[in-house]
């Protein structure tokens, strides 16, 4: 079983791999994985009206059958509540019920594209695994070890190296800046989200006491437009966010 969220982790004044300056497009290239990341970002799906959407969500929290997750406010609404949700991780599907869903107050629908920031939301949900194999991988499944205290990078405008999963696993770092907007991240074309790309977690990397990288959540994956991928900023300070996690 999957420890509650732990206590929030202020953010840290000086960051691995984190430097000012202008953000650039990096290439593509084989990327190590982050220890532990994997596990705090899945897939669902859910199906309503003969349409199913599937979108990334990274874990904030379990407890017993419970799971509460922070993704995209465009990927999921209030009229999803008490309706059916599905859990994938590793080719397993774990059958659940969607418990509740909060969008960012400043989040509008029809504003999306010119005021893209807002764009995230939490949601809680109940799985009950069905099958012996739908049990064990429902229990890999492990809350993000640590959020943003305030909102990062800082509100005038930086560049910082960060990390990302897509739906098929694979893990990016790029460079990512949000001069544009104090609450939208851009990073260009290195990593282009797709369709069920939406809602995963953005992290920057940060030395633990153990020495081992420590992934702290910073954003979540929105999509591309003509400049690249782009995520909204999140963090502890949000008071709105504050309200829906354990404490």
């Amino acid at each position: 079983m999957a420890r509650p969220f732990p206590p929030l982790i202020v953010l840290g004044l000086i960051l691995v791999g984190l430097a000012p300056g202008k953000a650039r497009a990096e290439a593509p290239a084989p990327t190590r994985e982050t220890p532990g990341l994997r596990a705090t970002q899945v897939s669902i799906a859910l199906e309503r009206e003969g349409k199913r959407r599937r979108f990334r969500a990274t874990v904030m929290a379990v407890k017993d059958d419970t799971v509460t997750v922070l993704t995209a406010a465009h990927c999921l609404s209030d009229a999803d509540r008490g309706g059916a949700a599905l859990l994938l991780i590793d080719d397993e599907v774990v059958e659940g019920t969607v418990l509740s869903v909060v969008r960012n107050p400043s989040y509008r629908a029809s504003q999306n594209r010119e005021i893209p920031g807002p764009d995230n939301a939490i949601a809680h949900f109940r799985f009950r695994p069905s099958s012996k194999a739908a049990e064990e991988a429902f229990r890999k499944v492990r809350p993000v070890p640590a959020m943003a205290a305030r909102s990062y990078p800082a509100p005038g405008g930086q560049a910082v190296s960060v990390r990302m999963i897509d739906q098929h696993g694979r893990e990016y770092a790029v460079r990512a800046g949000n001069f544009m907007n104090p609450r939208w991240l851009e990073w260009g074309r290195a990593y282009k989200p797709v369709p069920g790309d939406s809602g995963g977690g953005v992290f920057v990397v940060q030395a633990g006491a153990d020495g081992q990288p420590r992934p702290i959540l910073i954003g979540i994956i929105v999509g591309q437009d003509d400049r690249g991928g782009g995520a909204s900023l999140v963090s502890q300070d949000m008071r709105w966010i504050a309200e829906q996690l354990p404490h």
